[in-house]
């Protein structure tokens, strides 16, 4: 099974936040990089599948680290990309 795979049940932020701290990033500089306030950070601690994933973070981080790495390179590539496609629109406009 993949990092991927052990994700899948949490997106966005959370899953960010996640592949995150999996990097072995602090908590608060995670939650800042995510942009996540202490108390959505504290609603998340509420929910018991990204609870019952966070407790495993160690274990993910020992087997997963590298894997969590190239995600998040994955996701800034898609946003660098999509933004390099609106700056495109607007200097054809």
């Amino acid at each position: 099974m993949s990092l991927k795979d052990e994700l899948k049940e949490i997106i966005g932020n959370r899953r960010r936040f996640m592949l995150l701290r999996i990097a072995d990033v602090d908590v608060e500089t995670a939650r800042k990089l995510c942009g996540v306030r202490q108390g959505t950070y504290n609603s998340w601690c509420q929910d018991d599948k990204f609870v019952a994933l966070y407790r495993r973070r160690d274990e993910f981080s020992g087997e997963y680290k590298q894997e969590a790495i190239q995600l998040l390179r994955r996701t800034n590539q898609l946003n660098a990309v999509l933004l390099e496609e609106e700056i495109l629109v607007k200097m054809r406009n």
